[in-house]
Protein backbone atom coordinates (compact mmCIF):
# COMPACT_ATOMS: atom_id res chain seq x y z
CA UNK A 1 0.00 0.00 0.00
CA UNK A 2 1.53 3.28 -0.61
CA UNK A 3 1.98 6.50 2.09
CA UNK A 4 -0.61 7.93 0.04
CA UNK A 5 -2.91 4.97 0.67
CA UNK A 6 -1.92 4.72 4.08
CA UNK A 7 -2.56 8.38 4.61
CA UNK A 8 -6.25 8.29 3.40
CA UNK A 9 -7.20 5.08 4.83
CA UNK A 10 -5.75 6.69 8.37
CA UNK A 11 -8.63 9.71 7.41
CA UNK A 12 -11.28 7.23 6.22
CA UNK A 13 -10.99 5.45 10.19
CA UNK A 14 -10.52 9.02 11.50
CA UNK A 15 -13.72 9.88 9.83
CA UNK A 16 -15.59 6.20 10.77
CA UNK A 17 -14.23 7.06 14.57
CA UNK A 18 -16.05 10.46 14.68
CA UNK A 19 -19.02 9.47 12.58
CA UNK A 20 -19.49 7.11 16.08
CA UNK A 21 -18.82 9.69 18.68
CA UNK A 22 -21.34 12.06 16.78
CA UNK A 23 -24.25 9.38 17.13
CA UNK A 24 -23.53 9.57 20.79
CA UNK A 25 -22.73 13.57 21.18
CA UNK A 26 -25.43 14.83 18.84
CA UNK A 27 -27.63 12.03 18.60
CA UNK A 28 -29.69 12.47 21.59
CA UNK A 29 -29.63 16.54 21.04
CA UNK A 30 -33.19 17.08 19.98
CA UNK A 31 -34.23 15.22 22.68
CA UNK A 32 -32.39 16.71 25.12
CA UNK A 33 -33.79 20.59 23.87
CA UNK A 34 -37.40 18.67 24.21
CA UNK A 35 -36.29 18.34 28.09
CA UNK A 36 -35.05 21.50 28.32
CA UNK A 37 -38.52 23.12 27.19
CA UNK A 38 -40.67 20.36 29.08
CA UNK A 39 -38.75 21.77 32.58
CA UNK A 40 -39.03 25.33 31.49
CA UNK A 41 -42.74 24.99 30.95
CA UNK A 42 -42.81 22.89 34.62
CA UNK A 43 -41.01 26.10 35.73
CA UNK A 44 -43.74 28.69 33.94
CA UNK A 45 -40.40 30.65 33.07
CA UNK A 46 -40.66 29.44 28.74
CA UNK A 47 -41.05 33.01 27.60
CA UNK A 48 -38.11 34.13 29.87
CA UNK A 49 -34.09 34.59 28.59
CA UNK A 50 -33.50 32.17 30.45
CA UNK A 51 -35.23 29.69 28.44
CA UNK A 52 -33.04 30.50 25.71
CA UNK A 53 -29.80 30.65 27.17
CA UNK A 54 -30.22 26.93 28.40
CA UNK A 55 -30.73 26.17 24.94
CA UNK A 56 -27.40 28.17 23.62
CA UNK A 57 -25.60 26.25 26.68
CA UNK A 58 -26.32 23.08 25.31
CA UNK A 59 -25.62 23.44 21.54
CA UNK A 60 -22.24 25.39 22.77
CA UNK A 61 -21.70 22.06 25.19
CA UNK A 62 -22.04 19.94 22.25
CA UNK A 63 -19.46 22.06 19.54
CA UNK A 64 -17.17 21.74 22.28
CA UNK A 65 -17.86 18.03 22.58
CA UNK A 66 -17.80 17.68 18.95
CA UNK A 67 -14.45 19.89 18.67
CA UNK A 68 -12.92 17.58 21.32
CA UNK A 69 -14.14 14.22 19.34
CA UNK A 70 -12.10 15.34 15.88
CA UNK A 71 -8.72 15.77 18.01
CA UNK A 72 -9.15 12.37 19.63
CA UNK A 73 -10.14 10.36 16.27
CA UNK A 74 -7.50 12.29 14.21
CA UNK A 75 -4.23 11.29 17.37
CA UNK A 76 -6.17 7.91 17.63
CA UNK A 77 -5.65 6.89 13.79
CA UNK A 78 -2.59 8.49 13.26
CA UNK A 79 0.69 6.90 13.25
CA UNK A 80 2.90 9.79 13.72
CA UNK A 81 2.00 13.73 14.45
CA UNK A 82 3.04 14.42 10.76
CA UNK A 83 0.17 12.31 9.49
CA UNK A 84 -2.09 14.94 9.49
CA UNK A 85 -1.42 18.80 9.86
CA UNK A 86 -2.89 21.59 11.95
CA UNK A 87 -5.23 22.68 9.58
CA UNK A 88 -6.42 19.64 8.46
CA UNK A 89 -7.60 18.44 11.56
CA UNK A 90 -8.85 21.98 12.41
CA UNK A 91 -10.95 22.26 9.08
CA UNK A 92 -12.83 18.93 10.19
CA UNK A 93 -13.54 20.62 13.81
CA UNK A 94 -14.77 23.87 11.74
CA UNK A 95 -17.17 21.47 9.72
CA UNK A 96 -18.46 19.80 13.36
CA UNK A 97 -18.72 23.74 14.76
CA UNK A 98 -20.37 24.92 12.33
CA UNK A 99 -22.82 22.29 11.80
CA UNK A 100 -24.21 22.78 15.34
CA UNK A 101 -23.89 26.75 15.12
CA UNK A 102 -26.12 26.98 12.26
CA UNK A 103 -28.91 24.37 13.58
CA UNK A 104 -28.51 26.59 17.14
CA UNK A 105 -28.88 29.91 14.92
CA UNK A 106 -31.87 27.99 13.28
CA UNK A 107 -33.85 27.16 16.27
CA UNK A 108 -32.60 30.42 18.59
CA UNK A 109 -33.31 32.78 15.77
CA UNK A 110 -37.07 32.00 15.79
CA UNK A 111 -37.13 32.11 19.57
CA UNK A 112 -35.15 35.15 19.65
CA UNK A 113 -37.62 37.46 17.62
CA UNK A 114 -40.80 36.01 19.40
CA UNK A 115 -39.09 36.99 22.85
CA UNK A 116 -37.12 40.17 21.74
CA UNK A 117 -33.82 38.43 22.72
CA UNK A 118 -32.31 38.94 19.56
CA UNK A 119 -28.71 39.51 21.61
CA UNK A 120 -28.93 35.94 22.27
CA UNK A 121 -27.18 35.40 18.44
CA UNK A 122 -24.25 37.44 18.66
CA UNK A 123 -23.42 35.54 22.08
CA UNK A 124 -24.06 32.37 19.92
CA UNK A 125 -21.67 33.86 16.94
CA UNK A 126 -18.96 34.78 19.42
CA UNK A 127 -19.03 32.09 21.60
CA UNK A 128 -18.80 29.84 18.89
CA UNK A 129 -15.74 31.31 17.17
CA UNK A 130 -14.05 30.97 20.67
CA UNK A 131 -14.88 27.24 20.83
CA UNK A 132 -12.93 27.15 17.02
CA UNK A 133 -9.76 28.91 18.55
CA UNK A 134 -9.20 26.50 21.03
CA UNK A 135 -9.88 23.55 18.81
CA UNK A 136 -6.92 24.99 16.62
CA UNK A 137 -4.80 25.43 20.33
CA UNK A 138 -6.15 22.31 21.23
CA UNK A 139 -4.75 20.37 17.75
CA UNK A 140 -1.73 22.41 18.31
CA UNK A 141 -0.95 21.44 21.49
CA UNK A 142 -1.60 17.97 21.03
CA UNK A 143 0.57 17.37 17.75
CA UNK A 144 3.65 19.43 19.52
CA UNK A 145 3.31 17.11 22.51
CA UNK A 146 3.64 13.96 20.47
CA UNK A 147 6.30 15.59 18.46
CA UNK A 148 8.34 16.69 21.70
CA UNK A 149 7.67 12.92 23.23
CA UNK A 150 9.12 11.35 20.18
CA UNK A 151 11.94 13.53 20.40
CA UNK A 152 12.74 12.44 23.86
CA UNK A 153 12.66 8.79 23.28
CA UNK A 154 14.79 9.45 20.69
CA UNK A 155 17.14 11.71 22.21
CA UNK A 156 20.38 9.42 22.85
CA UNK A 157 21.37 9.70 26.66
CA UNK A 158 24.47 12.16 26.77
CA UNK A 159 26.08 14.22 29.11
CA UNK A 160 25.16 17.98 28.57
CA UNK A 161 27.04 20.62 28.91
CA UNK A 162 25.75 23.57 30.36
CA UNK A 163 26.36 26.89 28.72
CA UNK A 164 25.72 30.48 28.86
CA UNK A 165 22.99 30.60 26.59
CA UNK A 166 19.63 31.43 28.20
CA UNK A 167 17.18 29.56 26.25
CA UNK A 168 13.93 32.29 25.61
CA UNK A 169 10.76 30.32 24.70
CA UNK A 170 7.68 32.83 23.29
CA UNK A 171 5.75 33.90 20.82
CA UNK A 172 7.21 34.92 17.40
CA UNK A 173 4.57 37.51 16.90
CA UNK A 174 5.76 40.91 15.40
CA UNK A 175 3.48 42.86 17.82
CA UNK A 176 6.19 41.13 20.91
CA UNK A 177 9.68 41.98 19.57
CA UNK A 178 10.19 45.32 21.34
CA UNK A 179 9.71 43.27 24.34
CA UNK A 180 12.42 40.56 23.27
CA UNK A 181 14.72 43.32 22.19
CA UNK A 182 13.76 45.97 24.19
CA UNK A 183 13.25 44.16 27.93
CA UNK A 184 14.07 40.37 27.96
CA UNK A 185 17.60 40.18 25.67
CA UNK A 186 19.42 43.10 27.00
CA UNK A 187 18.16 42.01 30.65
CA UNK A 188 20.14 38.95 30.05
CA UNK A 189 23.04 40.56 28.81
CA UNK A 190 23.00 42.57 31.54
CA UNK A 191 22.52 39.87 34.12
CA UNK A 192 25.48 37.72 32.79
CA UNK A 193 27.52 40.93 33.01
CA UNK A 194 26.64 41.39 37.13
CA UNK A 195 27.41 37.52 37.91
CA UNK A 196 30.67 37.75 35.59
CA UNK A 197 29.33 35.49 32.50
CA UNK A 198 28.42 36.16 28.92
CA UNK A 199 25.14 35.17 28.71
CA UNK A 200 23.02 35.72 25.46
CA UNK A 201 19.55 34.84 24.90
CA UNK A 202 18.65 32.03 22.21
CA UNK A 203 15.28 32.29 20.18
CA UNK A 204 14.81 29.21 18.08
CA UNK A 205 13.60 31.35 14.97
CA UNK A 206 16.78 33.94 15.33
CA UNK A 207 18.93 31.15 14.34
CA UNK A 208 19.94 28.58 12.27
CA UNK A 209 20.05 24.98 13.31
CA UNK A 210 21.86 22.70 11.59
CA UNK A 211 19.00 19.82 12.92
CA UNK A 212 15.85 19.62 13.22
CA UNK A 213 14.23 22.45 14.87
CA UNK A 214 12.41 20.07 17.52
CA UNK A 215 15.65 18.79 17.79
CA UNK A 216 17.74 21.90 18.21
CA UNK A 217 15.38 23.84 20.88
CA UNK A 218 15.90 20.09 22.94
CA UNK A 219 19.33 20.77 23.12
CA UNK A 220 19.49 24.30 23.81
CA UNK A 221 17.01 23.95 26.52
CA UNK A 222 18.74 20.84 27.81
CA UNK A 223 22.33 23.32 27.90
CA UNK A 224 20.50 26.46 28.99
CA UNK A 225 21.61 27.61 32.44
CA UNK A 226 18.40 29.30 32.49
CA UNK A 227 14.66 29.72 30.68
CA UNK A 228 12.97 32.94 30.12
CA UNK A 229 9.62 32.22 29.32
CA UNK A 230 7.14 34.87 27.83
CA UNK A 231 3.64 33.27 28.22
CA UNK A 232 1.88 36.40 26.43
CA UNK A 233 -0.49 35.38 23.50
CA UNK A 234 -0.64 31.34 25.23
CA UNK A 235 1.35 29.92 22.36
CA UNK A 236 1.52 26.08 23.33
CA UNK A 237 4.72 25.66 22.11
CA UNK A 238 5.49 28.40 24.91
CA UNK A 239 3.82 25.46 27.94
CA UNK A 240 5.96 22.65 26.14
CA UNK A 241 9.24 23.97 26.35
CA UNK A 242 8.84 26.04 29.43
CA UNK A 243 7.14 22.28 31.17
CA UNK A 244 10.06 20.46 29.27
CA UNK A 245 13.04 22.44 31.19
CA UNK A 246 10.90 22.19 34.32
CA UNK A 247 10.87 18.54 33.34
CA UNK A 248 14.89 18.47 33.58
CA UNK A 249 14.97 20.25 37.09
CA UNK A 250 15.85 24.18 34.92
CA UNK A 251 15.35 27.42 36.85
CA UNK A 252 12.69 29.34 34.89
CA UNK A 253 11.89 33.05 35.29
CA UNK A 254 8.59 33.66 33.73
CA UNK A 255 6.67 37.22 32.10
CA UNK A 256 3.28 38.18 30.66
CA UNK A 257 1.27 40.40 29.55
CA UNK A 258 -0.69 42.24 32.54
CA UNK A 259 -3.83 41.60 30.07
CA UNK A 260 -3.35 37.97 30.83
CA UNK A 261 -3.47 37.40 34.52
CA UNK A 262 -6.35 35.25 35.46
CA UNK A 263 -6.71 37.04 38.86
CA UNK A 264 -7.15 40.75 37.44
CA UNK A 265 -10.70 42.01 37.07
CA UNK A 266 -12.58 43.17 35.59
CA UNK A 267 -12.11 40.09 33.17
CA UNK A 268 -13.59 39.28 29.48
CA UNK A 269 -14.85 36.31 28.65
CA UNK A 270 -12.42 34.53 26.50
CA UNK A 271 -9.93 36.90 26.96
CA UNK A 272 -6.34 35.39 26.64
CA UNK A 273 -5.05 34.00 30.17
CA UNK A 274 -2.04 32.43 32.26
CA UNK A 275 -3.30 29.00 32.19
CA UNK A 276 -3.61 27.03 35.40
CA UNK A 277 -0.55 25.05 35.71
CA UNK A 278 2.06 27.98 35.59
CA UNK A 279 -0.03 31.20 37.13
CA UNK A 280 0.77 29.76 40.34
CA UNK A 281 4.33 30.79 39.32
CA UNK A 282 5.99 34.29 40.01
CA UNK A 283 5.91 35.88 36.83
CA UNK A 284 6.41 39.44 36.08
CA UNK A 285 3.63 41.20 34.15
CA UNK A 286 4.34 43.86 31.76
CA UNK A 287 2.59 46.45 29.35
CA UNK A 288 3.90 47.83 26.13
CA UNK A 289 4.79 51.53 28.21
CA UNK A 290 6.51 49.76 31.18
CA UNK A 291 9.03 47.05 29.17
CA UNK A 292 12.09 49.14 31.05
CA UNK A 293 10.66 48.18 34.50
CA UNK A 294 10.35 44.33 33.24
CA UNK A 295 13.76 44.92 32.23
CA UNK A 296 15.02 45.76 35.31
CA UNK A 297 13.32 43.39 36.79
CA UNK A 298 14.63 40.85 34.95
CA UNK A 299 17.89 41.84 35.52
CA UNK A 300 17.33 41.14 39.32
CA UNK A 301 15.85 37.98 38.71
CA UNK A 302 18.24 36.46 36.44
CA UNK A 303 21.22 37.41 38.05
CA UNK A 304 19.71 36.19 41.68
CA UNK A 305 18.56 32.80 40.25
CA UNK A 306 22.02 32.04 38.94
CA UNK A 307 23.60 33.18 41.65
CA UNK A 308 21.62 30.70 43.90
CA UNK A 309 22.85 28.00 41.73
CA UNK A 310 26.47 28.96 41.89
Amino acid sequence: MSVVDQREERRWLAEQTLSQQRDVIVGPLDSQLAQVLEEEVIRHTQSSSGHLNRRLELYLTKAEQMAKAVVDSFLEASKSPDDFSVDEIHTVALREIDTIRLKAFQDLSVLARTLGYQGILDTLGGRAERIKQGARRDIDVALNKWRLSEAKTLHAPRRVVVGDAVFVAMSFRRELTPVFEQAIEPAIEEAGRQIGRRLTAYRVDRAEPEETVTKAILDRIEGAPLIVGDLTLERPNCYYEVGYGRALGKRIVLTARKDHDPRATPRHEGAPRVHFDLDAFKITWWEDHTLAELREELVVRIAEVLRTKE
